[in-house]
């Protein structure tokens, strides 16, 4: 079920005690209700979750901020997870109008959502430093002109045992030919500077990387001719290959050994 923030949202309540919030409407005619949240909102549907506020009008000792759940049959808020409240505990709502409030302004804040997770719909301006405690995955590609490497992700690993036409957005995966019965040769795509792979002899058989037409692969002081490949047969033998111009791959690393023809 969706998360839901929008702007406007209040309705009023009479509930009492600690179970769920009965709406009993607008709050006032320049207020919208959590079910009908329109025009410019997203009607909550049932199981959908917010943030709300619920003070007691009569009784301004008590409050409490949750992460609710929208109950469509009853028209209701259940108290899903107190965040704060006047009690450090679940509040016993007495007699009294109170008014609930969504939260918080939906134009002006980045809220996590009840699993943790929270969306940025435009740019991102950090000021400072930003620390990353996990991965970074793009929705689209970063392209290699921007920094990028055209990927969506790094460190993934792939076998193949037959021959493979690389891909820009394989770019920075590992390939190799574990499995392989003969001979694999793997494609490089048209040069893009910045575009990088890695290739590992996991079986005794031929792996060869061939490069674009015109273009040379230099391995230390040796180098393909142009459009030429790079072989090794040798299990255990590795390759760290990057494009450094429209005509030129570079091998960075290497281990084991490699024959350019």
């Amino acid at each position: 079920m969706a998360f839901v923030k929008s702007d406007r949202i209040q309705e009023t309540s009479v509930t009492i005690g600690t179970g769920d919030i009965l709406l009993a409407g607008a709050y006032d005619s320049s207020y919208r209700t959590f079910g009908g949240v329109t025009p410019g909102g997203i009607a909550m549907a049932n199981g959908d979750t917010c943030q709300v506020l619920i003070i007691n009008t009569n009784a301004a000792s008590e409050w409490e901020i949750d992460e609710a759940t929208y109950i469509s049959a009853t028209n209701a808020l259940s108290r899903t997870t107190r965040l704060a409240s006047s009690t450090g505990a679940a509040v016993s709502f007495t007699s009294g109008t109170k008014r609930v409030a969504m939260l918080p302004p939906a134009s002006a804040s980045v809220v996590e959502d009840n699993s943790g997770n929270a969306a940025i719909a435009n740019d991102l301006t950090v000021g400072g430093n930003l620390s990353v405690a996990g991965s970074v995955v793009f929705g689209t590609p970063l392209p290699v002109v921007s920094g990028g490497t055209g990927v969506t992700g790094f460190g993934v690993v792939t076998s193949k045992t037959a021959g493979y036409a690389v891909l820009a957005a394989d770019s920075y995966k590992d390939f190799d030919n574990n499995g392989a019965a003969g001979s694999v040769t793997f494609t490089l795509p048209a040069s893009t500077v910045g575009l990088a792979y890695g290739f590992a002899v996991m079986e005794a058989q031929n792996l060869v990387v061939d490069a674009p037409g015109g273009v040379t692969i230099y391995l230390g002081a040796l180098s393909t001719t142009a459009g030429g490949t790079i072989t090794s047969n040798e299990v255990g033998s590795y390759l760290f290959i990057k494009c450094r111009s429209a005509t030129e791959w570079i091998v960075q690393s290497s281990m084991g050994s490699w024959t350019p023809a």
